[in-house]
This record gives structure tokens, sequence and C-alpha cells, in this order.
């Protein structure tokens, strides 16, 4: 056997060993790696933000539409138990 093929079959034997050992470490370390918390986002039933375009006003009254959502919404509670929203 050529100088050169020795070289590739102790290449490719080499190869062949390292490559399971390469993987273990990176499935190791992937054990480590620190994910980030997710932000939950605002609490349920909060209030939007000073200045949001969404907060009520408390010198305007409500309108008939709005009142009547209003009451639809009131039962959602009692027919939605747990945080199902």
């Amino acid at each position: 056997m050529s100088r050169w093929g020795q070289f590739f079959t102790v290449r490719r034997l080499v190869g062949s060993l390292l490559r399971p050992v390469g993987r273990a470490l990176v499935q190791a370390g992937a054990m480590w790696v620190i994910v980030p918390s997710v932000d939950p986002g605002p609490v349920r039933g909060a209030d939007p933000p000073p200045s949001h375009p969404e907060r009520l006003r408390p010198d305007v009254p409500l309108t008939e539409a709005e009142r009547a959502l209003q009451e639809q919404l009131q039962d959602l509670d009692r027919l939605l138990p747990g945080d199902q929203l």
C-alpha cells in the first residue's frame, strides 16, 4: 500500500473514532445551555398601561353596545374555568 493510501486509511479510522466523541460532547454541552425565560406578557385582568388607546375614560359613560358587551363578558369566567383565555 502506498504512503498516501496508509494516510487516508489512518485518517478515516481516526475520523470514525472521533466523530461519535464530538457528537457526544455537543449533546453533553447542550444540557448546560441556559435557556432564557419567556416573558409571560401582561397579567390577565390588569388594566392597560397609561395612555394606551384602549384605556377607559372614567368621565365618559359606556354606550349601549358597550354595556351589552360588558354584560355578556361578565359570565366568561364562570363558563371557562381556569386560565383558558
